[in-house]
């Protein structure tokens, strides 16, 4: 795959991702990829704290393994990983935005041709933001696709 496949796989992923992350019933979306400038800020529930929300950071990719061995034995894949961070105003509604993010994507062939979405982090807490205002809670998520090179 030339790095200019590559780069239109990860931007097509990366529409499909916030496809997935949308049709989420009462789950936000925010975009790592947009200026703040031109996004909506956090929504506030009506005790004031944040509404649920998945932030997408989008990775460039990593490069395909040369060697003999590939991270999963398949010289034709080159792994991508994402970042979703599950935010809400407090530990619980950050875990709420977690389990719509893994409902969303886990498991899930988001391109044709792909593997499986795979969540290389479990078991993360959410944990406070101290510097946010009004005060929220992030569970960083972190998932792995695997892309054909053909």
């Amino acid at each position: 795959m030339t790095p200019d496949q590559q780069a239109d796989q990860v931007l097509v992923l990366h529409d499909t991702i916030l496809a997935a992350l949308r049709a989420q019933p009462n789950l936000d979306v925010l975009d790592g990829a947009v200026d703040d400038a031109d996004q909506p800020g956090y929504r506030l529930d009506p005790d004031g704290r944040v509404h649920i929300t998945a932030f997408l950071w989008m990775s460039s990719g990593a490069r395909s393994d040369t060697g003999n061995d590939s991270l999963c034995g398949d010289r034709d894949l080159t792994p991508l990983t994402f970042q979703v961070s599950a935010v809400g105003g407090d530990a619980n509604r950050s875990r709420r935005a977690a389990l719509k993010i893994r409902a969303a994507l886990t498991g899930r062939v988001l391109l044709h041709g792909s593997g499986r979405c795979l969540e290389q982090l479990d078991q993360v807490n959410p944990r406070p933001d101290a510097t946010a205002s009004p005060a929220r809670y992030v569970t960083p998520m972190l998932y792995r696709l695997d892309l054909n090179q053909s």
